[in-house]
């Protein structure tokens, strides 16, 4: 009965173990990006506030704006909601521009999400 016992300890403590290295090397993936996208920062050649009064036109209401890093990239995405905030969610349609932002000028693409 001992023996069983310490089996199940161990593989619990394997179980452990795995679990925590699986999660601190997801972490550090993680930070690495964070620290691509940083260095990348100063090559962009539009602000946030820049792209946000680009795309904002109309009823269309920007809700969020990010950079980020696609394929090696810096990209600038920004999400709208194509009627604004007076429309209830399942009236409404989002948006998502994104486009490269280290060019002279910025052409996003357009997604719309619509359920």
């Amino acid at each position: 009965m001992e023996v069983n016992m310490t089996r199940k300890g161990l593989m619990l403590l394997i179980a452990v173990v795995f679990a925590t290295l699986g999660g601190g090397s997801l972490a550090w993936s993680e930070d690495a990006d964070q620290a691509t996208l940083i260095k990348a920062l100063p090559g962009a050649k539009l602000t946030l506030l820049q792209g946000i009064a680009q795309v904002a036109k109309g009823t269309e209401v920007p809700i969020e704006a990010k950079y980020e890093m696609a394929d090696g990239k810096l990209m600038l995405s920004i999400y709208t909601s194509a009627k604004g905030f007076d429309t209830a969610a399942e009236d409404n349609s989002f948006n998502e521009y994104i486009g490269e932002v280290t060019t002279t000028s910025w052409t996003p693409k357009k997604e719309v999400f619509a359920d």
